[in-house]
């Protein structure tokens, strides 16, 4: 297999170019995006230039305790971008998504390093990569669980507090909420699973394909990542669904929000 082709700036300039087509289409049809699709074209050149800049020192260090460090890092940044992204803010959210956030990726994380791929908490290349997706997909499962569990909640509060003075406890009373949230906030995972390779070829075996891996071999570290992916968003709406229904009610199953 041939070697993956360079990039150098004036290769990227023409996608930059493809980027001011799209901001200037929005622009037209007065989407409201103009000024985030600026912000975000410069965010994603400062940010991807930085973090490459980061893992190459990472890379020759191969310490565990600096990619944990980096992991952390990205936990705090995705912990603030899902507490930012919520639109009624509830008291020790940002704790929830934490917990969350540690114990599903983490545990799915260790468990492909350690059992599946089988090399070295040093290894910076393996760990930070599929760290970071994995911190990732489940921030955005935390926060659509999140978001549609208040939903459910003000929508239907009357049906709940009908269902608590009949007698029912908090948990019998708000499972149709928690059911309806799981769903929504696991639903891209499915649609994920039932088109990968058929409608897309995702972002981490269409790179390894354009590196010059063979394409089976991508195939098969894509049903990893899928696998992985899944389970820890699962595992950290699990928790995250403990956490926040502890907030949502008081201890006599009255509801608090």
């Amino acid at each position: 297999m041939s070697g993956y082709i360079r990039l150098d700036w004036p290769d990227l300039s023409v996608a930059l170019a493809l980027m001011i087509v799209a901001i200037v289409l929005a622009r037209l049809d007065r989407v409201g995006y103009t000024l985030l699709f600026l912000i975000g074209t410069v965010r994603t050149i400062v940010q991807l230039l930085a973090i490459g800049f980061v893992l190459r020192g990472v890379f020759k260090v191969e310490a565990w305790w600096l990619n944990a460090v980096v992991l952390m890092v990205m936990v705090g940044a995705a912990v603030y971008n899902a507490v930012r992204r919520q639109e009624h803010q509830t008291k020790g959210y940002a704790g929830i998504v934490a917990a969350a956030l540690l114990i599903g990726p983490f545990f799915v994380l260790a468990v492909v390093i350690v059992l599946v791929i089988k090399v070295s908490p040093g290894k910076a290349q393996y760990l930070i990569p599929m760290g970071g997706m994995i911190i990732s997909y489940s921030m955005n499962a935390v926060t659509l669980y999140k978001n549609r569990f208040d939903g459910e909640i003000r929508a239907r509060r009357r049906e709940v507090e009908a269902k608590l003075a009949l007698g029912a406890t908090a948990r019998r009373a708000a499972e149709d909420v928690v059911r309806q949230s799981y769903r929504a906030a696991l639903l891209p995972a499915v649609n994920f699973m039932m088109v990968v390779g058929l409608v897309q070829i995702p972002g981490m075996m269409g790179g390894q394909i354009i590196g010059g891996a063979d394409p089976l071999d991508a195939a098969l570290y894509q049903m990893l990542v899928a696998f992985q992916l899944t389970a820890a968003a699962v595992i950290s709406c699990f928790v995250a669904s403990r956490l926040t229904f502890r907030t949502a009610f008081s201890r006599d199953h009255q509801l608090a929000v």
